[in-house]
């Protein structure tokens, strides 16, 4: 007899599954050379994933985003970009989503906004 998967029991379903349980995506970013040596440098620093450190990026968005000049915004995206692909957690993209549509940005500018900012914290 066959018997029935419990797809309840989370070990199961990381076997199934093995990215559920992480729950990440992978996703291209179009940044500046300064941009992704600084990401490669704050996870170095701080002994982390790249996941973890776009997660921080968003959750030191609202702390930051009254000091943070949004004219100069349209600047960023008329720069040359580097197309990087990053493992990055999927709540921790449907956030960045969540701020591109409130502030009129696109994912890219708001990285290259928020990626200095995370390099002084790891500092």
């Amino acid at each position: 007899m066959r018997e029935k998967l419990n797809m309840t029991h989370p070990d199961k379903l990381a076997k199934l599954h093995p990215l559920k349980k992480k729950r990440t995506t992978r996703t291209t970013f179009r940044l500046s050379k300064k941009a992704h040596r600084s990401i490669d440098e704050a996870a170095a620093l701080l002994g982390v994933k790249y996941a973890a450190i776009f997660q921080v990026a968003v959750e030191l968005y609202p702390e930051f985003m009254e000091e943070m000049n949004t004219d100069s915004w349209a600047d960023l995206q008329k720069n040359k970009a580097i197309r990087k692909t990053y493992v990055v957690e999927r709540n921790t993209v449907s956030r960045m989503i969540g701020i591109r549509k409130s502030e009129k940005i696109t994912r890219d500018v708001f990285l290259e906004k928020m990626i200095p900012i995370v390099l002084q914290v790891a500092h």
